[in-house]
């Protein structure tokens, strides 16, 4: 007789209707008993049978039902309704025996109804008790027809019959006893347990169909679907614990605060979902506290591109230990409550705790960690919970930096209650200063990402609609305001700084206040609005207003001043400030600054922020700060004023400060001081021109004609300055005080029209077009736009590519004005043809700019065409077609598939809500393949088998509920065959959820090697990847080191970068040595490179083998790892020699280097170079080759050595002005060594003449020579002021520094 089941049935114990409803109602009263934990009565005296978890269809022993019981212990179930003696009878029998005696399951039961046989229900029940209790005699002949079989098999039937029972479950039409025990049972704990019971039943009929589990918050989450009330005023089961919590988290959280808005929003209505982005390497630990601050603040300024990004509300869905880390503001704690309200309405029992309260219970009272985490949850709720496990909970922990120096307790415990509690899902977050990973550094790692522009006007908007206002047209007029306001580029990039952003802005467009386009008018705003808006945390003597905005001030000021520093210097600093303007004792200032910082620390304005050592005190933003600190330059004395101003300028880090100083009166002062600075030849004003008008004329405050004068006097001093780039400054900001000061600007502008320089009259037309002046016809317009073409001045790049000012910002102006100009009516073909001229090819013309070109000329009913858009023509990659891309997705799902899932349709098919088959695409690493690999999906055909087991088994390592994939991934297939258009964006609509699939065990037997080893050589790279990884997981089988060599011999491309990657993980004497093999005698192809950066020391003759087989190939990227590898040998002789014939001969056969940009190709000269410079410095000939060679990276390596050896010839020298003359040699090596003072007294004259060379770039080379260490002063002085004329910027400017250099050093500048 076969030991196990022949065949399994895919649904239930029988294939009819009544059975199937039958096993529905049994599995029915097992949820009940799980629900009120009472055990079922069923094996009474063999095991406690109160049931844990229950499971459906297990494919075990007893096949229909599984439940694990209180302590454990595995029970399995056989329904048979309507059993007779035959062989159903025996053949459940004898599979649950068998799975009793091989230890599968502790106990066995074969339930039946009471219209089967009577002899099975009492006499051959009673027979197997007997039988388990050691007694053979007195059975009847049924009970000895089973001991015989039990005898046949070889089981011991006392062992097998203790644990078996056949029970009657009265669960059929006409009798229902069981039943109504079982409605007992849900009494108490459901409020309507009549109401409960058909839904428990429809609960085993699925799960039946879909072969499913439940545990409580399972069962949990179907009541509550179908508003099933349980009772919670007593509480004494798991499952009224969840609705409890479940009932308190909604309460509390229902409604949230908005700064600057009295009343509470709807919690749902204004929560705004951002990314988290999976960070791949660990947060740096920066103990030093100012620079931990810096860092601290960049977070949020930018979303960062790159990583994995997920949606932040599907944490822990799946990859189920994690930490998020935030920067101010961004929503960490919001972030958990939304976590707590979802996992509570799924069911789950989730904990909301601050670690610093659960680590404050650990160490005061010596609580353990894991009652810590009830009383701290629970703390507020008024719920007593019973004694209950956390596994399977979802435990959200909050501010973990908070913790300061118990942090590595607080990790160690967390750590030990997660291996403890494998199935919790644990939710960390932190700020990213002062956290420290400790235990949890293998934990994954998240970072909130801040929206992009057009979210956070969306997000803008939502918020608004969730605010209360007193009716629909205040709400729509807000609206209104919100649209208009978000236009400016400055309220689009607050907004998308973090959620606290967005609903600042949100209440002032509720409140009707128009923040202005311009930042300094939007915090002036902001702060109003914080400033009325009362804190929660209000003292009994709260401080005044104006003392809480001085203290703001006093803080922005001294963290501006005196940067980051620990909180109790800036504390002692404030107060002292507090107690010199206020002549109060320093008791009493240190009292009332401390009662500020508790106001706007409960506004959540300033907080304090720990590293492990120090604590320190910031703005949520450092933006905030910077506007407190413009206040407090504002509202000092005007010598203080001066002064701070003066620093201002001169540090450039401050420069919101005196953006916002300038916007609160001091605009006029900043001007004066600006211009007073730039005149002395201070570089740092004159070079920034252009940003004293934005900072003062654009503030948005009235500025007076006279100081506006003044300086636009000081640009056109320095615009007329020939030796200065501060001219291409100032004529920017000239222009741009043109557009708003007209006025001011006209009459020097005009009186310029007609200039013989240039750059003069160029800046005086821009001005002239930019302006409001109606004066301009476009006739006259036409005719100028054609000289202006050949008036933009040519900059000199001689000493490479710079970040001082240029002349594209007025080319910029000029363009967009004459367009405005000449669209503004019907534009006439020779204006039209005019412009078109200007705009060219579109140079020096950036993104911005032609944007704002492009909608001029839409507007004017045109089409801007460039010469650009056949360049990015050129440059656009072929992308598949909707059809071809939806066959590819398709055939991906249909490898999805598994026929044993019965089809279900209409179940799961939402895509917002297919968290599986989302995360499945992760585990899969889906969205970082390349796109090439995404759309050759059904590349090979022949290995569709192949490919489909290894997608099953990643979703099987990723721990997936693989019938939900399944029904998902049909319903997306559906829609793809169904509709195209839908479909591909159906797939895009997926949510972004994490996975990881764990691949350290065994996934495959080894008889999956060959296929696993196709796919990873002739496999596109998706299914290479995968298949990787699962052959990883065999890494301990004997067949794994044949495997890869194979994988090593037939491999190229991309295929051996795997390969290379398995080898790595065998013993480290295999690895090398497969890995030379292949290097030696198998071909020098492509991929090759990967191999190469697998050898590791100790080096030996193979290895010098493999490096010669390398060189000697045709690959480059063979020839540069194989040169890479040779550079980590010793010098020796003969070798080397060797290198540099290879040197020698990969000059021809490696591609052209580029001369006008493009890809630089690989070359292992690059690399080979190094060695050689070590080995022939001696060799003046050899170097001068490599500083003549077309590669940099070669130029580059020569560059030293030849210096050094220069340095001590002087043929060399000499030799090196005559080849830089022929043009030999790059200039750039010869200012190295002019810089040097590699050339004095005679050959310093010879340098000098070179000064002369017609030559700009001999010219730029030779001007370090101007410099009294090298030559006489009068020699300086001429040469210098004759350089002033040059024709190349670079050289005028160094010969005005020469000059410069000659003033007495006490010259004011």
């Amino acid at each position: 007789m076969s030991t196990e089941k022949t065949t399994k049935r895919t649904v239930g114990g029988s294939a009819a209707e009544r059975g199937l409803d039958f096993q529905a109602r049994i599995s029915a009263i097992v949820m009940a008993h799980l629900l009120a934990e009472r055990p079922i009565g069923w094996l009474e005296g063999v095991l406690d049978d109160t049931p844990l978890e229950l499971d459906a269809e297990t494919g075990g022993p007893g096949d229909d039902i599984g439940f694990v019981g209180r302590d454990g212990k595995q029970v399995e179930l056989q329904a048979k309704r309507g059993l007779q003696r035959g062989s159903d009878l025996w053949d459940a029998l004898l599979a649950l025996a068998f799975g009793i005696s091989a230890g599968r399951i502790n106990a066995g039961v074969l339930a039946v109804c009471p219209n089967s046989s009577a002899t099975i229900r009492e006499t051959l029940a009673e027979d197997i008790a007997r039988l388990g209790m050691g007694r053979s005699d007195g059975l009847r002949e049924i009970g000895r027809d089973w001991a015989e079989r039990l005898s046949a098999a070889s089981l011991d039937a006392s062992l097998v019959c203790r644990r078996l029972r056949i029970v009657v479950i009265s669960a059929v039409e006409g009798s229902r006893d069981a039943e109504a025990t079982a409605t007992e049972r849900l009494s108490r704990v459901i409020q309507d347990p009549q109401s409960a019971w058909p839904v428990l039943i429809e609960c085993g009929r699925r799960l039946i169909r879909v072969r499913g589990r439940a545990i409580p918050e399972d069962i949990y989450r179907d009541l509550s679907l179908a508003r099933i009330a349980l009772k919670t005023n007593d509480i004494g089961t798991r499952v009224q614990l969840l609705a409890a919590i479940r009932e308190w988290l909604h309460r509390i959280y229902a409604s949230t605060t908005v700064l600057g808005v009295r009343d509470t929003v709807p919690f749902e209505a204004c929560w705004l979902e951002l990314d988290v982005q999976v960070l791949n390497e660990g947060l740096a630990v920066q103990e030093e506290l100012d620079k931990a601050l810096r860092r601290y603040h960049e977070y949020g300024r930018d979303r960062r591109y790159g990583g994995q990004s997920f949606q932040s509300r599907t944490i822990a869905r799946f990859v189920k230990k994690c930490v998020v880390v935030g920067g101010p503001g961004i929503g960490k704690s919001t972030l958990l409550k939304r976590l707590a309200l979802d996992y509570s309405a799924d069911g789950y029992l989730t904990l909301l705790v601050r670690l610093p309260l659960v680590v404050a219970l650990v160490i005061r009272e010596g609580r353990r960690f894991e009652d810590s985490l009830l009383d701290v949850a629970l703390s507020a709720s008024g719920i007593r919970p019973p004694f209950t496990s956390l596994d399977g909970a979802v435990l959200l922990c909050d501010a973990l930096d908070e913790c300061g120096h118990q942090q590595p307790l607080v990790t160690a415990a967390l750590h030990a209650f997660s291996v403890a509690h494998p199935r919790t899902r644990i939710v960390v977050t932190s700020r990213p200063i002062g956290y420290r990973a400790g235990e949890l550094s293998g934990w994954r790692h998240y970072e909130l990402q801040p929206l992009s522009d057009s979210a956070a006007e969306q997000a803008v908007l939502r918020v608004l609609e969730a605010i209360p206002f007193a009716n629909e047209a205040l709400r729509s007029r807000a609206v209104a305001v919100a649209k208009d306001q978000l236009r400016a580029q400055t309220i689009k990039d607050a907004a998308s700084r973090s959620p606290l952003m967005i609903t600042l802005l949100a209440a002032l467009s509720a409140k009707g206040i128009d923040p202005g386009s311009g930042k300094a008018s939007l915090y002036r705003q902001l702060f109003l609005l914080l400033e009325d808006h009362p804190s929660p945390r209000l003292a009994e003597r709260p401080p005044s207003e104006p003392e809480r905005g001085r203290f703001l001030e006093l803080l922005g000021w001294c963290l501006l001043c005196h940067g980051n520093e620990a909180a109790e210097q800036t504390l002692s600093r404030c107060a002292r400030w507090w107690s010199e303007e206020t002549g109060q004792p320093s008791l009493i200032s240190e009292s009332r600054v401390s009662a500020c910082l508790e106001y706007w620390e409960g506004l959540g304005i300033v907080e304090r922020v720990r590293t492990l050592t120090q604590e320190a005190i910031t703005f949520v933003y450092k933006t905030f700060g910077e506007f407190a600190a413009g206040r407090y330059m504002s509202k000092c004395d005007l010598a203080a004023q001066r002064e701070l101003v003066v620093r201002s300028i001169r540090t450039p880090e401050w420069k919101e400060s005196l953006s916002f100083a300038s916007h609160l009166g001091l605009a006029p002062l900043i001007l004066e001081i600006w211009g007073e600075l730039a005149e002395r030849g201070d570089t740092k004003a004159s070079y920034r021109f252009d940003d004293a008008i934005e900072l003062v004329v654009q503030a948005g405050v009235p500025v007076t004609d006279d100081a506006l004068a003044r300086f636009a006097q000081c640009c056109w001093q320095a615009v007329e300055n020939t030796a200065s780039r501060a001219r291409y400054a100032a004529g920017e900001a000239l222009c741009l005080m043109s557009q708003e000061h007209w006025n001011v600007v006209r009459e020097a502008a005009l009186a310029r029209l007609e200039c013989s320089d240039p750059w003069d009259r160029l800046v005086a037309w821009t001005c002239l077009i930019v302006s409001p002046d109606q004066e301009l016809k476009v006739p006259a317009l036409t005719d100028e736009l054609r000289s202006l073409q050949r008036a933009q001045p040519t900059d000199s790049y001689l000493g490479g590519l710079h970040l001082r000012p240029t002349g594209s910002a007025v080319r910029r102006h000029l363009v967009l004005g004459a367009a405005s100009r000449v669209l503004a009516g019907s534009p006439e073909p020779e204006a039209l043809q005019a412009l078109n001229d200007l705009i060219g090819n579109a140079e020096q013309l950036n993104i911005g700019t032609i944007q704002q070109l492009q909608t001029l000329f839409e507007r004017a009913g045109l089409t801007l065409t460039t010469m650009l858009d056949q360049q990015w023509s050129r440059n656009k990659v072929s992308l598949p077609t909707l059809s071809d891309w939806n066959r590819e997705i398709a055939y991906l799902f249909e490898l999805v598939d598994d026929p044993s899932i019965k089809h279900d349709d209409g179940e799961y098919g939402d895509e917002g809500g297919s968290l599986e088959l989302a995360a499945l695409l992760t585990a899969t690493s889906y969205w970082e393949m390349p796109l090439s690999s995404v759309w050759e999906m059904s590349v090979p055909p022949s290995a569709s088998m192949s490919k489909s087991l290894v997608i099953h088994t990643v979703a099987r390592a990723a721990g997936l509920d693989y019938a939900r994939v399944v029904r998902q991934a049909r319903a997306m297939r559906k829609q793809i065959l169904g509709n195209e258009e839908r479909g591909a964006r159906a797939l895009f609509a997926l949510p972004l959820v994490d996975a990881e699939a764990g691949f350290n065990q065994p996934l495959v037997s080894v008889e999956c090697m060959p296929e696993l080893e196709e796919l990873i050589l002739n496999g596109n790279e998706f299914f290479a990847h995968n298949s990787a990884m699962l052959l990883y997981g065999l890494r301990e089988q004997p067949e794994y080191p044949s495997a890869i060599e194979r994988l090593l011999t037939g491999g190229r491309g991309e295929s051996l970068r795997y390969s290379a990657e398995l080898a790595s993980k065998l013993p480290y004497g295999v690895c090398q040595q497969l890995l030379l093999d292949r290097l030696c005698l198998g071909d020098s192809s492509s991929g090759c490179h990967y191999l190469y950066q697998r050898l590791t020391p100790p080096y030996g003759a193979r290895h010098i083998e493999a490096i010669r087989k390398g060189l000697e190939g045709s690959s480059a990227e063979a020839a540069k790892a194989a040169a890479e590898l040779a550079a980590t040998f010793p010098v020796d002789g003969a070798i080397v020699s060797e290198w540099r014939t290879h040197f020698n001969q990969w000059k021809t056969k490696e591609k052209p280097y580029p001369k006008g940009g493009g890809t630089v190709p690989d070359s292992p000269r690059d690399e080979l170079v190094k060695i050689l410079v070590q080995a022939y410095a001696y060799e003046h000939v050899f170097l001068l080759e490599l500083l003549a060679d077309d590669r940099p990276n070669v130029r580059s390596v020569a560059r030293e050595p030849f210096l050094t050896a220069a340095a001590a010839s002087q043929s060399l020298r000499t030799t090196l002005i005559e080849d830089v003359q022929s043009g030999s040699l790059e200039p750039v090596i010869f200012s190295a060594a002019v810089s040097a003072g590699l050339y004095q007294g005679e050959e310093a004259m010879l340098v000098a003449r070179l000064l002369h060379s017609s030559d700009a770039n001999i010219r730029y080379a030779a001007l370090p020579i101007l410099d009294v260490k090298f030559l006489p002063p009068e020699l300086v002085q001429s040469e210098g002021a004759r350089l002033l004329t040059d024709v190349a910027m670079d050289i005028r400017e160094g010969a005005s520094r020469a000059l410069r250099g000659l003033e007495p050093p006490n010259a004011e500048h």
